[in-house]
Parts: structure tokens; sequence; C-alpha cells
């Protein structure tokens, strides 16, 4: 009986951890891992190869639209540490 316990146990931690890990890394080239800025250089040479392109070519590579929306959008949110007053 210990040893199903322990097997089911260890089967609910493997499911719950499973979409944590995929959730913290979004999918190369996406707008969100364009948008990381450990991906500036990548974001900067793909707008930079993009621009060379002809129109036509741009707007249909999925890249260069996920590239260009994450120049405009900027870096992502991140959450305003609360000052300590000492408190």
């Amino acid at each position: 009986m210990f040893n199903i316990k322990t097997a089911l146990f260890a089967l609910c931690l493997l499911l719950a951890a499973s979409p944590i890990a995929a959730a913290e890394q979004p999918k190369e080239g996406s707008v969100e891992w364009y948008r990381l800025s450990e991906n500036k250089v990548a974001l900067d040479v793909k707008i930079a190869e993009c621009e060379q392109k002809p129109q036509d070519e741009r707007e249909a590579d999925e890249l260069c639209r996920n590239a260009k929306r994450a120049q405009f959008l900027g870096p992502p949110y991140e959450k305003v540490r609360e000052p300590k007053y000492g408190f």
C-alpha cells in the first residue's frame, strides 16, 4: 500500500510541474521570446534582416511580424517591488 501511495504522489508532482516548466519558456521566434532582454541582439538582427526584404515578403514572414510587434511592445512588464520602510 505504501508503494502505491508513493507512486501516485510522484506522478501528481510530475503532472503538476510539467505545465509550469512549459509555460516558463516561450517558443523561439515568438513575440514573447523576442521581448526578453537576453534576446535583444536576435531582435535587432531580425529587424535589420527584415528591413532588407521587399514589403510583400516582410508581411508574409511570421518571424518578421513577430520581431516588429516585439519592437513595438518593448520589454515585458516587470512587477514593481514595493519599497521597504523599515517597519
